[in-house]
């Protein structure tokens, strides 16, 4: 399946993440998807009441709240409806968590930087999710805008790339995209003898699913 259906952006209320939550509009109005937002905020081990705060809940969630209420005015722009969320937690921890039990079928996240040493950097929170979740991520990096019509597939021919090679071939059919496909291998002998097959292998997948 190429089209997403639920989709859940992560907010922080930065450059990059309002970007993200723009393509991910976009995307919903063209997989005719919902979109749910989610702000994590950082759990407070102190006693507020100590320091003499009496209203402690909306003292915790008044910035959370703050974000959703911008986060509605960007949806409300991009002419999509959306639904809000607000936890308190690990970022990388509740992202993954509320993508699962919401059911989602992809995370949009921003990513910030587009100097050539931020663009090797994936940050951390973004990293773990990644490494935690078995659902779709996409990244979007600050002021960039996303067409499906032109897609890159880095495969090693590991059994943990066969997922992002069908899920490549899929979005490339659905979207009549152009699927350019690179293997980068250590250049010994026996690595390198390993890439041809590779790529062989993923053109007989692609013109197998092509031919469905």
């Amino acid at each position: 399946m190429a089209n997403y259906r639920k989709i859940l952006v992560a907010y922080d209320g930065s450059a990059s993440a309002r970007n993200a939550l723009a393509v991910a509009s976009h995307l919903a109005k063209e997989d005719k998807s919902w979109i749910k937002v989610l702000s994590v905020l950082p759990k407070y081990a102190g006693d507020l009441e100590l320091v003499g705060v009496s209203n402690i809940k909306e003292t915790m969630e008044g910035p959370g709240q703050k974000l959703l209420e911008e986060a509605r005015e960007i949806a409300d722009h991009e002419d999509v409806h959306i639904l809000t969320n607000m936890a308190q937690g690990e970022p990388y921890d509740k992202i993954v968590h509320v993508a699962d039990d919401e059911n989602c079928d992809l995370i949009v996240m921003g990513r910030r930087g587009t100097h050539r040493l931020e663009r090797e950097l994936v940050g951390s929170v973004t990293a773990r999710v990644i490494g935690y979740t078995s659902i779709d991520v996409l990244v979007v990096p600050d002021g960039t805008s996303l067409s499906r019509k032109n897609i890159l597939l880095a495969t090693d021919g590991s059994p943990s790339c066969e997922d992002a090679v069908d899920r490549a071939i899929d979005i490339a059919k659905e979207h009549g995209a152009t699927l350019t496909a690179v293997s980068v291998v250590y250049t010994n002998d026996e690595y390198l003898a390993l890439a041809p097959g590779i790529v062989e292998d993923l053109i007989g997948k692609a013109k197998e699913k092509l031919a469905i």
